[in-house]
């Protein structure tokens, strides 16, 4: 049995959170261009946290940051995945956090 080197498994881990951030991401740009979430600015924010806006000035930074993440990456690792890969991305993330100490199904981004 091959071991792998606790870097390798923290790149694999840092990747995998990053390609379910970014799906994340693009599921939000959709339901923005598509009228299901509302940017507003911080004085228009609801006191209570909904599902239905977010604040301008955090779109526009996750709008960088995913520019970011696919320069760091790589567009190439960012596809438009089915249900069944998205399940092996989420599994993976879940497993390798669990060896490097994270409790199971420790799923955020």
């Amino acid at each position: 049995m091959n071991y792998r080197k606790l870097s390798k498994a923290q790149e694999a881990e840092n990747l995998l959170c990053n390609q379910l951030w970014y799906g994340r991401h693009c599921l939000r740009e959709i339901a923005i261009a598509e009228g299901r979430l509302t940017l507003v600015d911080e004085q228009a924010y609801p006191i209570d946290y909904d599902n239905e806006t977010i604040l301008r000035y955090i779109w526009e930074g996750a709008k960088r940051s995913a520019i970011t993440v696919q320069e760091r990456y790589g567009k190439e690792n960012f596809q438009p995945w089915d249900d069944f890969e998205w399940g092996m991305i989420n599994g993976k993330l879940s497993a390798l956090r669990w060896i490097l100490g994270e409790d199971w199904d420790a799923l955020y981004t």
